[in-house]
């Protein structure tokens, strides 16, 4: 028979399913190590790719009924308000050509991402047209919020939330000053939140190391360095582990799950994340 196992849910981003980097240089991998290491349980963590739409309650709802978990834990995205889109603009403000022409963009920038020549072009559209973050700050604590109380309701379940981490994809200078006060927004109410309700929340960004540089980045100036990944995985784990112990919660159950299931599964299509 297989050890006790804890299992946990990974409610995060694209981060953890980057291509490049081995998966287990990637935070779930590095994370879950951590977790195992400090609490001497045994894990299998199911990595999810979501997204802030009205969907997302019932869908990490659903997740909870499919899977029982131990511990869930929930990674805010900062990306949501801090990255600015054309193409979003585009498809909210000028309806029947705004859409095509939208949607062409949103389906071209993760494939261009990478090219200089692709960012120049990027940051003068931006100049220009302007742009509009896929979520407001008031969509994503809402729906965090509920999300959140989703989870406690489950009352055998314990929560974990990670802070978002600032993007370094922002181009001007009125861009950045929106994104900072979004950022703070999501951030503070939901920390806020979490401290009334008595949940464990990690403010990635005062991890030492874990703001990355310029030189950290991938290409795409969005995702991460492998040697990042590490450095949040490694605080990931711990905050798993404190909120565990904490909580005073046994090993439970002995079925295993299959490791970082593709982001799109139990996710209706309109509601599934865009590439980052």
């Amino acid at each position: 028979m297989n050890p006790a196992l804890v299992k946990i849910p990974r409610l995060s981003n694209s981060d953890d399913f980057v291509a490049s980097v081995p998966e287990q240089e990637r935070s779930p991998a590095v994370a879950e190590r951590v977790f195992s290491e400090a609490t001497g349980v045994p894990a299998t963590t199911i990595t999810k790719n979501i997204w802030a739409t009205p969907a997302l309650p019932e869908v990490v709802a659903g997740w909870l009924e499919r899977y029982e978990p131990d511990l869930v834990f929930f990674k805010l995205n900062g990306f949501w308000v801090t990255y600015e889109s054309v193409p979003v603009k585009l498809i909210r403000r000028l309806k029947f050509i705004g859409k095509p022409l939208g949607r062409a963009g949103l389906a071209a920038t993760p494939m261009m991402a990478d090219y200089r020549g692709f960012q120049f072009i990027q940051r003068a559209a931006l100049k220009t047209i302007g742009g509009e973050s896929h979520f407001t700050p008031e969509e994503v604590v809402l729906r965090v919020s509920e999300c959140i109380r989703r989870v406690l309701a489950k009352e055998s379940v314990v929560l974990s939330v990670c802070g978002p981490l600032w993007q370094l994809a922002v181009y001007t200078s009125g861009a950045r000053t929106r994104a900072a006060v979004g950022f703070a927004q999501v951030d503070g109410e939901i920390r806020q939140l979490c401290d009334r309700l008595g949940v464990g929340y990690l403010p990635l960004v005062e991890v030492p190391g874990a703001v990355a540089q310029l030189e950290d980045y991938l290409p795409d100036r969005i995702h991460l360095k492998p040697h990042m990944y590490r450095i949040i995985g490694e605080a990931e784990g711990r905050a798993m582990a404190d909120t565990w112990l904490a909580a005073g919660q046994p090993p439970s159950g002995d079925r295993r799950l299959t490791r970082a299931e593709g982001p799109s599964d139990a996710v209706a299509k309109s509601d599934r994340p865009p590439r980052r």
